[in-house]
C-alpha cells in the first residue's frame, strides 16, 4: 500500500465488502457509491488507484468468480441455485 491513501483504501476495502453483501441486490457501481456515500466518479478513481481496474470490473469479476463456484460445487441447476445471470 505504498504511497496509497488510507483513506481510500477503506473506502476499497467497503465497497470489496458490500459487493460480496450485495452482488445479488445490485451490480450498479451508482448504488454501490451511493452505499458508500462517494461519487461514482470517485469510487472508480479509488478502485483504480488499488487495482487497476474499475469497479464495474470488479462487480462482474466478483459476479463470475460466485458463478463459477456454484458450477464447480454442485449437481444443481442454476434455477435450484437460485443463480440469474442478468
Amino acid at each position: 500500500m505504498q504511497n496509497k491513501n488510507p483513506k481510500h483504501y477503506t473506502v476499497f476495502i467497503q465497497f470489496k465488502n458490500l459487493v460480496e453483501a450485495k452482488y445479488i441486490e445490485t451490480r450498479n457501481v451508482k448504488d454501490y457509491a451511493a452505499l458508500l456515500f462517494v461519487s461514482t466518479k470517485h469510487l472508480n478513481q479509488v478502485v483504480k488507484e488499488f487495482t487497476l481496474n474499475t469497479a464495474k470490473t470488479i462487480i462482474d469479476d466478483y459476479v463470475s468468480l460466485v458463478i463459477k463456484r456454484a458450477i464447480v460445487t454442485t449437481n444443481k441447476s442454476f434455477k435450484e441455485r437460485g443463480i440469474f445471470i442478468l
